[in-house]
Parts: structure tokens; sequence; C-alpha cells
């Protein structure tokens, strides 16, 4: 599990976020779209080109792609997204398994879950601390870009199977759960999952609120998560219109809400509120 100390201190710092902030439900509402409202998502293959100037809401990718990597454009995306009203960021998520040029822990240690045996695929513990990590990167890179604002805007995980998923669904649900945790332990006041159920299921077994005590069981002797996968917010992919999308507002993959839903606007990618 977690090292008790850090969990301590971890605790304690997001009590104290709350405290300080006064009302959690009123600040999230102060940085999600109006339902009903339109917005566009981009990243590195936007660089360059000529962005919308209508919509209502924006979300700007860290990445370049894959985890580890810096979209070269972020800060003028940043900027053209605050022009759009509500701005939010997302992040490539993955699980290289065993191994990754970039980082992965070693076996015995809390880096800060207990990764007991790095050569496996399927450690919890060891694809736990590469998600907190991968999310650690992501958001030293945003704020390097755009400065500490990176961190008191909504975040998103991306999770499709483009990237590397060599875990199987306990493991690869568990490092989700890594960058999740992280990117709450630094404050970050939203963090939800972008993905389409096909994807989420085979990346993560199927994990849903129904199953969640099945993963919790799983990872219990490396690591107890700081806030539960299953509540976070949905970004639903895959519509090919404005229509379908709308639909997509009820067939979250997760079993917790759906806030947004994505559909094709020309050869851009655009959002629904939902």
């Amino acid at each position: 599990m977690i090292h008790s100390r850090l969990f301590t201190s971890l605790a304690v710092f997001l009590l104290l976020l709350v405290i300080a902030g006064g009302s959690s439900a009123a600040g999230a509402a102060s940085l999600t779209p109006t339902p009903g409202s339109t917005g566009w998502d981009v990243s590195y293959p936007q660089c360059g080109t000529k962005l919308p100037t209508r919509g209502s809401f924006a979300i700007v990718g860290v990445n370049d792609g894959r985890a580890y990597s810096l979209n070269p454009c972020l800060s003028g995306e940043y900027t053209w997204a605050v022009s759009r009203g509500t701005p939010a960021l997302y992040m490539n998520t993955a699980n290289p398994a065993p191994s990754s040029s970039y980082y992965w822990p070693t076996s015995g240690t809390y880096d800060p879950a207990l990764c007991i045996d790095s050569t496996s695929t399927t450690d919890p513990g060891c694809a736990y601390d590469y998600g907190w990590h991968a999310a650690t990167n992501a958001l030293n890179a945003a704020v390097a870009a755009i400065g500490s604002v990176a961190g008191q805007i909504p975040w998103w995980l991306d999770v499709e199977t483009a990237n590397s998923w060599n875990g199987d669904g306990i493991s690869n649900a568990a490092d989700i759960q890594g960058s999740l945790d992280f990117l709450h332990s630094r404050g970050v006041p939203i963090v939800g999952v972008f993905s389409t159920n096909y994807q989420w299921s085979v990346i993560t077994g199927g994990y849903t609120v129904t199953s969640a005590a099945t993963y919790l069981a799983a990872w219990s002797a490396e690591f107890t998560p700081l806030v539960s996968l299953s509540s976070v917010q949905d970004w639903v992919a895959g519509a090919v219109t404005a229509r379908v999308a709308a639909a997509n507002c009820t067939a979250g993959f997760t079993g917790g809400p759906t806030l947004l839903a994505q559909y094709k606007s020309g050869k851009l990618d655009a959002d629904l509120a939902c």
C-alpha cells in the first residue's frame, strides 16, 4: 500500500485545499462548461493551423501523442483555449510494463505505491507508480508552458488503445488510478477520463462502479487509492455526428457521470457538454 506517512500527508493536503477553497461543488461548477454548449479539443496535430473562433470551451493536449512527451504548441493553443472561455487540459496515458525508457519502478520500493515485481507486466503497484510519474511529468510540463494555472483547471486522462497497454485489466486500471491520484494530490480540481466503452473495456477489463471492489481487493497489497476511479466524470469519444454525441451523454464507461461527448466537425474534434 502507499507508504503511510505519504498517505497521511496527502490526505491532510487535500483537506486543507477543501477548507481554503470553500465548497468544492461550487468550485467545480465554475470550471465545467454549460450543459448543451459546444467546444473543441486540440493538440499537436493542430500545430500551425487556424483554430475556431466559435465555441464556449476548449481542451488542449499536453503531450505529443504519448506519455512523457510535450505538445510543442501547448502554450499557444492554451492561449486560444482561454479565449473560448472554459479551458481544460488532457494527458496521454499508457502502461508499457515491464519497462520504459522514461521511468519504471524498482522491485521492493514505494514510489509511492509498493512495486513488488518490476519484471512483471501485471504488477498493479508498479503500474500505479508509472501512472503517477507520467502525470507528474505532464503537470510539470504544463506548468512550465502555461504557468501555475495548469494545476487549477480540469484535466482529462486520455485512455486509448493506440498507446501501449501491456498489462492486464487490473494493472492497467491501477496505472490510470496512479495518474488520477497524483493530479488530485496536487489540487487539480477535476480529473476525468476520455475513452470509449470498447477501449475502456479492452484496457481495464471493464472497470466500473459495480466491479470496483474486485480491483480494490487486487490492489490492496500494494496501494490504496486516494480517490475512487469509478466516481470520475467521463468524456465519451467515438461519435461521428453531434446527434450521436448527444446519445453518448448517457453511455459512459465508468459508471460515473458523463460530462462531455466528442464528435467530428470537419477536420476537428468538437465536443458537446452533456
